[in-house]
């Protein structure tokens, strides 16, 4: 499990880009966050389903397995760098 911002910037190291995504915690957000985010940090809060969804039911009905995340991003990765967006 990663935040939002741990995965851009597992994406980011992957594309070799030096730009990073700062983390902040919005239950502890300051005068600067607030100033950017507003009403919005609600938003931001991490939500959780307990337990976690296990999707081995819809797998098995649809014949087709998850991809692993590090497979996607390399894939996603890949595809912007042929699409000319990277």
């Amino acid at each position: 499990d990663a935040s939002l911002p741990q995965l851009c910037n597992r994406f980011l190291e992957m594309a070799g880009s030096p730009h990073r995504v700062a983390a902040f915690d919005p239950a502890a957000a300051g005068p600067e966050e607030l100033a950017e985010f507003g009403t919005m940090l609600k938003y931001l809060q991490p939500s959780y389903p307990k337990p976690m969804v296990d999707c081995s039911l819809t797998t098995a009905a649809l014949g087709f397995a998850p991809t692993p995340l590090g497979d996607g991003l390399r894939q996603t990765l890949a595809w912007l760098k042929a699409a000319g967006k990277l």
